[in-house]
């Protein structure tokens, strides 16, 4: 068989499949490696992988209790945003199940894991995240506009930590 042989079996949409699968590829890298870095709260790695309006979020059992609004100005993430490291509470997320839907230069991630914490007090616990956001290509390629991590977990126990209010921001929806 020749290479023009081979060539001329493919599907008339290769081209299109393969480069849908490149952008699954390079979208599900960035989700996984922004949260390696938040797990390790390297907040220098953050913003080349997230837009300059990007939303951040954290809901336990649906009630949001931390929003992280980007005003333009930076991207508003810091050592002093985050209430966990604030009150001595340290994690790790495991990831899996990384669905990425296309939609042109958007591309919708849904994904699961567990995270486990680590109290001041020397006990820990484990607990469930469904993960969803929204990428966009840019000229420097993907990255994350929106992200929110839904947690089932210890509400009450984790809500005598919080160290920072919700923020909403105009006009924002669910």
């Amino acid at each position: 068989m020749t290479t023009s042989d081979f060539f001329g079996q493919l599907p008339a949409d290769a081209g299109q499949r393969f480069s849908d699968f490149l952008d699954r590829t390079e979208v599900t890298d960035l989700v996984l490696r922004f949260h390696a870095h938040i797990d390790r709260w390297d907040w220098d790695a953050v913003p080349s992988m997230i837009t300059s309006d990007c939303s951040l979020a954290t809901h336990i059992d649906g009630a949001p209790v931390f929003v992280n609004w980007d005003q333009g100005q930076n991207t508003g993430l810091s050592k002093n945003t985050n209430w966990r490291e604030a009150a001595g509470i340290t994690g790790q997320h495991q990831w899996t199940n990384v669905v990425v839907n296309l939609d042109g230069d958007t591309a919708h991630v849904m994904m699961s894991g567990t995270q486990t914490n680590a109290w001041p007090d020397g006990g820990f616990e484990v607990s469930g995240v469904l993960g969803q956001g929204t990428c966009r290509r840019t000229p420097d390629g993907w990255r994350i506009a929106a992200f929110i991590g839904n947690y089932r977990s210890n509400h009450a126990r984790l809500s005598s930590y919080f160290t920072t209010e919700p923020a909403p921001r105009e006009g924002a929806t669910g």
